[in-house]
């Protein structure tokens, strides 16, 4: 969208804000005021983006109409907003947000992008799967239901988003079978975002390990249908929440899971966690981790 005629206007289009991500020419999110009966836009001469989750061209267009905002759109411009994060309290996590939570860094064990484009060419992306990818999943920080995860841009990684470790159908896939990130914080909670390919149900997947200062050693076990899922599966997890779902170009839907965790250390959340080793089961599913959060210890 952009502004007409005047510096700077006020729009309010009578469908609710929740409907609606703004996002600006370098990709940085933008507030979206309003309800769950009308959102207000501030309208500038700048150009940027507003993303509509599921809605048709029909239903915006008329809205616009009702607002007397004049609206012009080429066929090949219009397209749904792919994907969408889960929870109550979801969307662009401001600066605000991370107040006592830590984003622990995944930028130098990340090892594979969320796109792939050669299915088995041992290159590429995610779990080399070709366009069966994660390719539409948006990078930057983002709130899920109510946590603020720092998800990373690969372009601003040496091509690296996420950590992809061995498993599934190819036995000769270029996966390690862990990765230890560093952490040096004393925290109280962790959330992951993660997810796994090739899952079968109620078989273990993959375990943080989590090793303390003291030399204490924490195991988590990550076991499918209980706090994760296969990618592909719809449905409810005891112990974990759909983080984000959205589409592929093979697969109308994808999905991410969002896991807590409680710090089990004897002397609780005064223990220093040196480091998260994520270690892969080696089995039929192929572990992916997108992001951690910790919470900070009081």
């Amino acid at each position: 969208m952009r502004g007409s005629g005047q510096p700077r206007a006020q729009v309010t289009l009578p469908l609710p804000a929740g409907r609606f991500t703004a996002r600006d020419a370098f990709d940085n999110p933008l507030p979206v005021e309003g309800d769950d009966r009308e959102t207000k836009l501030t309208v500038t001469w700048e150009a940027f983006l507003l993303l509509a989750d599921a809605m048709t061209v029909d239903e915006f267009q008329a809205a616009c109409r009702q607002a007397k905002v004049s609206v012009h759109m080429a066929q090949g411009e219009v397209r749904k907003s792919a994907g969408s994060f889960g929870g109550d309290d979801s969307g662009p996590a401001q600066r605000g947000d991370w107040v006592g939570y830590h984003p622990v860094d995944l930028t130098a064990v990340a090892n594979r992008s969320f796109r792939d484009d050669v299915p088995e060419d041992g290159r590429g992306g995610w779990t080399d799967e070709g366009e069966n990818d994660l390719r539409n999943l948006p990078n930057g920080d983002w709130r899920i239901d109510g946590v603020p995860f720092r998800i990373l841009d690969p372009a601003k990684n040496a091509g690296r988003s996420c950590i992809v470790l061995k498993g599934g159908p190819q036995a000769n896939a270029p996966f390690p079978e862990r990765a230890s990130i560093p952490v040096g914080q004393r925290l109280s909670k962790l959330h992951f975002l993660h997810t796994v390919t090739w899952g079968s149900e109620g078989a273990p997947a993959f375990r943080y390990v989590l090793r303390y200062k003291d030399g204490f050693i924490e195991e988590v076990p990550v076991v499918n249908s209980r706090n994760v899922a296969d990618w592909w599966t719809l449905g409810e997890l005891p112990e974990a929440t759909v983080a984000w779902e959205g589409p592929n170009p093979v697969r109308e839907k994808v999905r991410l899971y969002h896991a807590t965790h409680e710090i089990a250390h004897p002397e609780g959340a005064q223990a220093v966690l040196e480091s998260i080793e994520v270690v892969s089961d080696a089995g039929r599913c192929i572990p992916v981790v997108i992001a951690i959060t910790g919470v900070y210890s009081n």
